[in-house]
């Protein structure tokens, strides 16, 4: 078993382009995982090895792999997971975020903070994620390490602590001041430690005590300290740095160029000294069936499925162990659905290569073959241990839909099992059927994710898959209260069917989901039948009046009556749904679209021609930001309106334009 104090699990999350699997490459031929590190411009990287990744540089599925490193005598292992940096694919990172204890958020140095780095840093916020940041490619032309700390303070509202500060002359990165232990770091040939030269000095000082005084604010003892004239020791400060990036006060933040491998090895002291292993994080909190919240502790066997893959050998069950040890061919129960399971074998994995281990202990990340019934989310446990719950995913809605068809009718049951795999596998895919056709639906994040998905289908099954022109999936909602009460009453010679279910739908703010509260008093609904109504009001609300699944409005379930013989879940069930559609009709229903944010990276020549092209899409600006010579064009603009819009932006700027969408909210159609 290993200590638990020598585990990081780690990801490595950024922006697209920002250079994750560069890094992550680096990592890996560093620490003697592999013999040569590969390029994403080849194809040849060890964690992009999907066929769709190499075709297009980038990174699709989040890839596990593990590694070892040495720091003051001491071995860690690190559990590492690169993650895509394309907002289509954003499940890949809410799943990682989950089960890592920490994580490198990777900037490009010229670009500093960009959209999905935003969005990534928020899905660690929402799991408690501490970071440290890398500052990527400052070898590049334009590169400007004050515009990311700056962007860290303006547009993610932290505090970044910059504990090496680079230097470029010439264009040129010689290497960095390390500002914790007062030396330079040169990157020739490695990394050299060398005392600051003279004619530096200055410049050091003054990146040092911008350290001092970030850190001062969100350490007393420092600022103490710092108010009474003295020098902090190097142990002092380390310690300050772990305790504000545990706490999530503050950010270290490292710099260098992965592509040639400058600042690496100190990223790796860093993830040592500053983020957390599974001892230092606190007991994940589970909930028992009763609904009560526990911190789990003990040495029960208990572990959360984070990620599903069909592969060769059939399915591959990613996990994270949070209490005691699986054992290879134990027995498990899913607490999900009940189901009865069996470790068949347990694996570490190395991208696409794995390797079977006896057993995987508490803080450890692994993968299980021969689950049959686990899915995305679900927790697993002893056969005879309390049946809990660990905390689930953020699932996003997907956004966008296209209708399948394949040549033949015979191959179309083919399609369905394989479509059915790959939702298993993807849980922000939704599978549906058109009621005109009756073909398979496919709904996903984008065009992008849709696009991948097809193509990956196709390979996999040898099947020629056609699909419709992409549509929008919406949504509704509802502008006015509606109190309804409904009577479902049947007899036809026998046992009948009874029920009468009083509610009320109200609007709720925007972007805020739906509330289903129970306010039923005085046994007007016996207690039995509650959670049928509850079932019903969830089914009715999958599909509104106008055709889409309803959001943002409240449902509350007020009273009813009931018979004492012909009364039942089912009668309550089909009441409540009833309810719940004549209220929708009622209370003036709305159709809604999904609204992206789009950010345009383009020449300040160009900024005319983009803003005059986001207006005529519908779009609202926002503002505009300097970045070098170029400037960055926020707005917001219907989904609906975007279609296409690559090949558009391509030909308004002569290709020197690039762009980023991310999902934002859901707002009425307009003259709807």
């Amino acid at each position: 078993m290993l200590p638990l104090q020598t585990i990081r699990n780690i990801g490595i999350a950024a922006h697209v382009d920002a250079g994750k699997t560069t890094l992550t490459e680096r990592i890996l031929f560093l620490t003697g995982r592999i013999r040569k590190a590969g390029d994403t411009h080849h194809g040849t990287t060890v964690t992009d090895h999907l066929a769709e990744e190499q075709k297009r540089g980038i990174t699709i599925t989040s890839a596990a792999t593990y590694a070892g490193w040495v720091k003051d005598g001491q071995e860690y292992n690190l559990n590492i997971i690169d993650t895509p940096g394309h907002v289509d694919f954003t499940i890949e990172v809410e799943r990682s975020m989950r089960v890592l204890d920490g994580a490198i958020a990777v900037l490009d140095a010229s670009q500093g903070v960009e959209p999905q780095t935003e969005t990534v840093w928020r899905q660690a916020d929402r799991y408690g994620v501490p970071r440290v940041v890398f500052v990527n490619k400052l070898d590049k032309v334009g590169a400007d390490f004050q515009l990311c700390l700056s962007d860290l303070r303006d547009k993610l509202g932290v505090h970044p602590l910059a504990v090496q500060w680079p230097l470029v002359e010439d264009g040129t990165l010689l290497g960095a001041f390390d500002l914790i232990g007062g030396d330079f770091l040169r990157f020739a040939d490695g990394c050299r430690t060398e005392p600051v030269p003279p004619e530096w000095q200055t410049q050091y000082q003054h990146a040092r005590t911008a350290l001092l005084e970030t850190l001062a604010e969100v350490n007393d003892d420092l600022l103490a300290t710092y108010l009474a004239g003295s020098e902090p020791t190097e142990a002092e400060l380390r310690q300050a740095i772990r305790q504000a990036t545990l706490n999530l006060q503050g950010f270290p933040v490292l710099c260098g160029s992965a592509l040639k491998y400058q600042g690496t090895e100190t990223l790796l002291d860093a993830v040592v000294d500053y983020l957390p292993s599974p001892a230092d994080v606190p007991a994940p909190t589970a909930t028992r069936e009763n609904g009560e919240t526990m911190q789990l502790k003990g040495e029960v066997p208990v572990a959360l499925a984070f990620k599903t893959v069909a592969d060769t050998f059939g399915s591959l069950t990613f996990v994270r162990v949070y209490s005691g040890q699986l054992q290879g061919g134990m027995p498990l129960r899913n607490t999900a659905n009940g189901e009865r399971e069996r470790a068949a074998t347990l694996l570490r994995v190395h991208a696409n290569q794995t390797e079977d281990v006896p057993n995987l202990s508490a803080g450890e990340i692994g993968a299980i073959r021969g689950l049959k019934h686990t899915r995305t989310g679900q927790t697993l446990t002893a056969v005879d241990a309390e049946a809990i719950h660990l905390e689930s995913l953020n699932i996003p809605d997907p956004v966008l839909s296209r209708t399948l068809e394949v040549g033949r009718a015979e191959e179309q049951p083919r399609l369905l099992a394989a479509l059915l795999r790959t939702v298993q596998d993807d849980p922000t895919l939704k599978l549906s059927t058109d009621s005109e056709t009756g073909l398979p639906v496919l709904a996903g994040m984008g065009e992008l994710h849709l696009e991948v998905t097809l193509e990956r289908l196709q390979r996999e099954t040898g099947l020629v898959v056609r699909s419709g022109e992409p549509s929008v999936a919406y949504a509704e909602t509802i502008r006015n209260d509606a109190t309804i009460t409904h009577l479902l009453k049947k007899q036809s010679g026998g046992s009948g069917q009874y029920a009468q279910v009083e509610l009320r739908v109200a609007p709720r703010e925007a972007g805020s989901g739906n509330e289903i509260r129970n306010a039923v008093v005085g046994g007007t609904i016996p207690t039995q039948y509650i959670p049928g109504c509850l079932k019903g009001i969830e089914e009715a609300l999958t599909h509104g009046p106008l055709g889409h699944p309803v959001t943002d409005l409240q449902v509350t379930l007020l009273g009813g009556k009931a018979h004492v013989k012909d009364s039942s879940e089912m009668a309550f069930r089909s009441a409540a749904a009833d309810a719940v559609r004549e209220a929708l009709q009622t209370a003036q229903p709305v159709r809604l679209e999904p609204v992206m944010v789009v950010d345009v990276t383009a020449p300040e020549c160009f900024t005319g021609a983009v803003v005059g092209d986001l207006n005529r899409r519908g779009g609202q600006v926002q503002g505009m930001d300097s970045r070098g010579n170029a400037q960055v064009v926020r707005g917001f603009v219907p989904l609906a309106r975007l279609f296409g819009y690559a090949t558009e932006l391509r030909s308004l700027t002569q290709g020197r334009a690039s762009f980023s969408l991310t999902p934002s909210h859901y707002a009425p159609v307009p003259g709807a």
